[in-house]
């Protein structure tokens, strides 16, 4: 049970990658075009404690691998929920904190999406418990995750594509790699 959960968590992260990339291609995502490098930041101390965050995590998680059995579903879905929300967003904001120096959100909107977001969780989450049980409360932290996981999802894409734009035009992408990654040809 617990690789199908992590399994569509994986899944919505594609999802993520799926749109940051379509929105690429149609001309609606600018936020690649805006990163600005900033070569004073050094993003050691903060990749170590997202690294440190999710290497708990990990932890966690197989821990819990092995010590629920079937009959704690939705108890192992609620934890496997936190653990999973925490470390994925830690990475969102490492890679639009430092990597993308906050092109794609800014300080205050991070701030606003995880005030916001917790106290829609938890509102939805206790609502629902109360009105329905604890098995259909179990779907917010899964949706949450899954949320959470696409956001990273896109983050990524965009620093890629900004990491990209940045070495084309600096020249340190060679010639071969732009013409790789711009006109493969699909033959049937």
């Amino acid at each position: 049970m617990t690789v199908l959960y992590l399994n569509t968590i994986c899944a919505a992260g594609l999802c993520g990658v799926a749109i940051a990339e379509r929105r690429r291609r149609s001309g609606s995502e600018k936020s690649a075009k805006a990163v600005r490098i900033n070569d004073k930041s050094d993003p050691a101390f903060p990749a170590m404690v997202a690294s440190l965050m999710s290497l708990e995590c990990a932890a966690r998680m197989l821990w819990m691998c092995f010590s629920f059995g079937p009959e704690d579903a939705v108890a192992a879905i609620f934890e496997l929920s936190f653990m999973a929300i925490v470390s994925l967003f830690s990475w969102t904001l490492f890679v639009d904190g430092c990597l993308l120096h906050g092109a794609l959100f800014s300080g205050h909107t991070v701030g606003m999406l995880g005030v916001a977001g917790l106290m829609f969780f938890y509102t939805m989450l206790f609502a629902l418990a109360m009105l329905f049980g604890e098995a259909v409360a179990a779907i917010v932290p899964w949706v949450t995750a899954m949320a959470t996981a696409g956001l990273l999802g896109y983050t990524l894409t965009v620093n890629n594509r900004s990491s990209f734009s940045e070495r084309v035009k600096y020249g340190l992408a060679s010639a071969r790699t732009s013409e790789l990654r711009y006109n493969i040809k699909i033959k049937y």
